[in-house]
């Protein structure tokens, strides 16, 4: 009774909280995408990373159906993988890659004018 109980309190504290996970850049994809995305970037191979690219495509399409409304669904998953891989993945991108310095750029600052307003 004794070793079952510390086997059954061993695997409890041994779980994982989301609050204690790093943050998802994108979370509507949840965890799961995310762990694919970096187990495709450790990946060695060029051929393998690329095939495990275009299978996380897939299941990213799936997950996320309503994205399947949109005209260039494809260009957002693969934009989509690109960002969640922190521009990390080194793949063959059908579509022209995000850069990473225009996605992280603040926008201009709007101009107000510097009249008196009327009302």
């Amino acid at each position: 009774m004794g070793t079952y109980f510390k086997k059954i309190m061993g695997n409890i504290l041994d779980l994982a909280y989301n609050t204690e996970a790093p943050k998802m850049v994108i979370p509507e994809y949840g965890r799961n995408v995310q762990k694919m995305i970096d187990h495709a970037i450790n990946i060695e191979d060029v051929e393998e990373r690329n095939k495990c690219a275009k299978a996380i495509i897939q299941v990213m399409g799936q997950i996320n159906q309503q994205i399947k409304e949109h005209e260039d669904v494809n260009q957002k998953l693969w934009s989509h993988l690109l960002i969640m891989s922190n521009f990390k993945l080194d793949v063959d991108f059908p579509y022209e890659k995000t850069d990473e310095d225009k996605f992280n750029s603040k926008p201009d600052t709007v101009p107000y004018p510097k009249n008196d307003i009327k009302y």
